[in-house]
């Protein structure tokens, strides 16, 4: 295991060069087992005393990590071993210092960024370990660490979680797997259809690891941002997708190492809607209303449609995103366009959401013009004072351009 562990260390490379990166392994004392690093592989970047002291005083300590004893669980390095989830903070300082035995000697030598991570056997997937990673830098996000990490000890035939992976198996049944396998041929076909360039899956992301905040230690999902604490967010890792053009794959997997919040872009507001939403430029968007939209910019996607879809059966919802062709301008054409993909959004596992509004965002109109909509949309034209009282009583949604919002229809009245 030294091997593997010192082979990992040696390919790493941090954003910070000050740092220090240590492995914690457990060992049998007499009838209990404990947690120890001392006789353990570590690394540091650039020397750094206070990185030093830190190591010197882990090597003192031991942790026990028997079931019955259960005060060692507040203890990050115990919890992270025993729950097999990771762990970090931007500041070590958040800890209680009854439940961080290091937190005192971290801050006396002006060190912040904390992550521990369990560390698996490749073939077993049993936990062998944790890595423990603390810095002088107040990182509000260390996902690049844990991708690191992961790469490394990859080299090595070891695991450890990585960033933004959903640790929910969307395989766990045939059923389950009928659904996606439906959802891919559904976006496939759609996508070869009209030529779309883009086309993906999100759902509301669960909890999967442990943050220590100011007010308490809570869970939140495995973006490891500070963004997405205390929020609910979506994910489109591991679910089912269809790149047409692959000038465009880039930005797919800008959107897979992305959370956005359940309230963000074209899939937010179908999914807070629990129907459809359009929007015919998403560039138009600002930032905190599509954290993705620099991205959408760069790779020149614009005008987007999203259906809001739930399982009945295993109680779980998706938001197909479909992305349309750049070279269609003309917004009557787009409209059409929309209408047909929702007609061929047709699905015999899953129950799709209420197709009789569709959100219409990001593009001023005159009502007149909206009017054209093909078949039954039902288009809510709101005046700039009822935005503003709707968006009162809803504070996640953030306030866009009253000039250019239509077809809100219902959307304030089914938040979840």
């Amino acid at each position: 295991m030294n091997d593997k562990i010192d082979k990992s260390l040696e390919l790493l490379a941090l954003r910070d060069r000050c740092h220090l990166i240590q492995f914690w392994s457990p060992s049998s004392f007499g009838k209990y087992s404990l947690l120890k690093t001392v006789d353990q592989h570590f690394g540091t970047g650039i020397h750094n005393e206070g990185l030093c002291n830190y190591r010197s005083e882990s090597e003192r300590k031991r942790f026990l990590v028997d079931e019955e004893c259960k005060e060692e669980d507040l203890i990050p390095i115990v919890r992270v071993f025993r729950r097999q989830i990771p762990e970090w903070t931007s500041d070590i300082s958040n800890y209680n210092s009854e439940r961080h035995p290091l937190k005192d000697c971290a801050i006396r030598w002006n060190l912040h960024g904390y992550l521990v991570l369990p560390v698996f056997d490749s073939i077993t997937m049993s936990c062998v370990g944790v890595f423990e990673l603390i810095t002088p830098s107040k990182y509000l996000e260390c996902a690049y660490e844990v991708h690191e990490i992961h790469r490394t000890l990859k080299e090595a035939n070891l695991t450890s979680p990585q960033a933004f992976d959903n640790p929910t198996s969307y395989l766990d049944s045939k059923r389950k797997q009928n659904e996606l396998d439906e959802i891919f041929k559904i976006l496939k076909d759609v996508c070869d259809t009209h030529k779309l360039p883009l086309t993906q899956t999100w759902t509301t992301y669960l909890k999967s690891c442990f943050v220590a905040t100011e007010r308490n230690i809570e869970m939140t999902c495995s973006s490891f941002n500070a963004s997405c604490i205390g929020k609910v967010c979506m994910s489109t890792t591991g679910l089912p997708f269809y790149v047409q053009d692959l000038s465009f794959w880039h930005f797919r997997e800008a959107c897979r190492e992305h959370h956005l919040l359940n309230y963000e872009g074209v899939v937010g507001r179908a999914f807070s809607s629990h129907g459809s939403c359009f929007c015919a430029n998403v560039t138009k968007l600002g930032e905190e209303e599509y954290s993705l939209v620099h991205n959408a910019h760069i790779y020149g996607l614009v005008s987007c449609f999203a259906i809001y879809l739930h399982s009945s059966e295993h109680g779980d919802d998706y938001l197909v995103e479909f992305f349309l062709p750049v070279d269609i301008q003309e917004y009557i054409d787009l409209q059409n366009l929309v209408q047909t993909i929702k007609m061929q959004c047709k699905f015999s596992s899953l129950e799709v959401g209420d197709q009789l509004n569709t959100i219409m965002i990001g593009m001023a109109m005159e009502a007149s013009e909206i009017s054209l909509a093909i078949q039954a949309d039902t288009i809510q034209v709101l005046s700039s004072e009822e935005i503003m009282l709707l968006d009162s009583k809803n504070p996640q949604l953030k306030k866009t351009n009253a000039n250019y919002q239509y077809d809100l229809g219902q959307i304030f009245h089914k938040n979840v």
